[in-house]
């Protein structure tokens, strides 16, 4: 479920967000966005996040939502190197942080890169179009 927040009010710490609706308390994310300006995430959204961890021993430290190490370790066996560049170490699960859904086994050097372009496949495009002047 995707928790994009607008309308946000820094001063009440409440915004729109596209699931929880008007005046949802939200919260300062420690990253920033382009133009160097923070993020800001929904509250409700996070503390769904941590319930699901308790619930759920182990989740802690994959960041997926309902992924536990186990299950982590279990998909980075089965594929066994990196979708992007078959490296076969320092492997880890990718997934979409706005729906949570799990796209794939990469390396850290991969999935870094992925989100240092936002995950964006329009600004990846204009990456390989420069690199193949």
């Amino acid at each position: 479920m995707q928790h994009s927040i607008s309308d946000i009010d820094v001063i009440s710490a409440r915004g729109y967000c596209s699931s929880c609706g008007p005046d949802t308390p939200i919260y300062k994310q420690s990253r920033r966005k382009n133009n160097g300006e923070f993020s800001y995430g929904c509250s409700v959204r996070k503390r769904n996040y941590a319930r699901v961890n308790k619930q759920n021993p182990g989740t802690y430290g994959t960041g997926i939502p309902g992924l536990n190490r186990a299950q982590a370790a279990k998909l980075i066996e089965e594929a066994g190197r990196c979708a992007i560049c078959y490296k076969t170490t320092d492997l880890c699960v990718d997934h979409c942080h706005e729906t949570d859904v799990i796209r794939g086994i990469l390396c850290g050097n991969c999935n870094r890169g992925l989100g240092l372009f936002f995950d964006n496949p329009t600004k990846l495009a204009s990456a390989i179009k420069y690199l193949q002047k």
